[in-house]
């Protein structure tokens, strides 16, 4: 099983880093998707996918005509997700997950702001010539949306590989995606702070720093739950219209990631909502 998985998992890794050399804006949709399957890796190889797959984003930095920016976040996001992985052992599910999450915030973020620093230029011109595209298209929301990205990668990222892995047959003995969800402690913990804090907004410089900490602490996290939510409740499904049934699992996360801003919004209310009056439960209750 192990050399199968690395079989067919390895080239695919080649292919997206090499999509991301080609047309460096496929990175938003391709690094998460080379994280998911370096992280499922780690599982049989511990951090040594991840930090392989790292190297090949670093030499694609050097070597890329354009995106070198970009491909130098995606490499380092990656190594600091290695190190996560590397000190699994000692982590629950939940604190790993939001540990790869900070680690790619912290590469993304990093990267970015030396970059433009030792490049003389405005961080929003950083991004948009990384993704050859205008600014009109992200608007004034660059420091939301390079923490997003990263924060996703690295939360998207851990939580994928280890559902892939679970479907493997790995992790038998820990707790599965499928029943994650967020406690009302973290209304009190995270989404009260983030509220109050958002007060500021009405400050205008501070508009930009308040969306992106609601990004981090409530939208992004409620998104991750809505789509355990979903996966809890497909997975219920048995016989031949479980095929239907996760073909339309990824139908519903591939138009989330196209409609990126609306979909990661409807996924966290969901997740919220799950939160609040656990959602799951009731679904377990009504269909036993």
């Amino acid at each position: 099983m192990k050399k199968t998985v690395f079989a067919l998992a390895c080239p695919l890794v080649a292919a997206l880093v090499a999509v991301c050399a080609v047309s460096p804006v496929c990175c938003v949709a391709a690094v998460p998707a080379a994280c998911v399957i370096a992280y499922m890796l780690g599982v049989y190889g511990g951090a040594f996918p991840l930090a392989a797959v790292a190297a090949a984003f670093a030499c694609s930095a050097f070597f890329a005509p354009y995106g070198k920016a970009l491909f130098a976040a995606a490499a380092t996001m990656l190594a600091l997700i290695a190190a996560v992985r590397a000190f699994r052992s000692k982590l629950g599910l939940w604190a790993e997950i939001a540990l790869c999450a900070a680690a790619g915030l912290a590469g993304a973020l990093g990267v970015a702001c030396v970059w433009s620093a030792v490049q003389g230029s405005p961080l929003s011109y950083t991004v948009t010539t990384a993704l050859r595209i205008t600014e009109e298209q992200i608007e004034e929301g660059v420091l939301w949306y390079v923490t997003g990205f990263g924060a996703f990668t690295g939360g998207a990222g851990c939580a994928g590989g280890i559902a892939a892995a679970h479907l493997l047959g790995a992790y038998k003995d820990e707790p599965r995606i499928a029943d994650m969800r967020l406690s009302r402690n973290y209304l009190a913990a995270a989404v009260v702070p983030a509220l109050a804090f958002a007060l500021l907004s009405f400050y205008e410089p501070m508009k930009p720093v308040t969306l992106t900490v609601m990004n981090v602490m409530v939208t992004l996290p409620t998104a991750l739950c809505g789509v355990t939510l979903l996966y809890h409740s497909l997975a219920r499904v048995r016989g031949k219209p479980k095929i239907a049934a996760i073909i339309g699992f990824w139908l519903i996360i591939a138009a989330a990631a196209v409609f990126w801003d609306y979909g990661l919004t409807i996924l966290g209310f969901i997740g919220l909502a799950d939160c609040v009056i656990n959602v799951r439960k009731l679904l377990d209750w009504a269909l036993s």
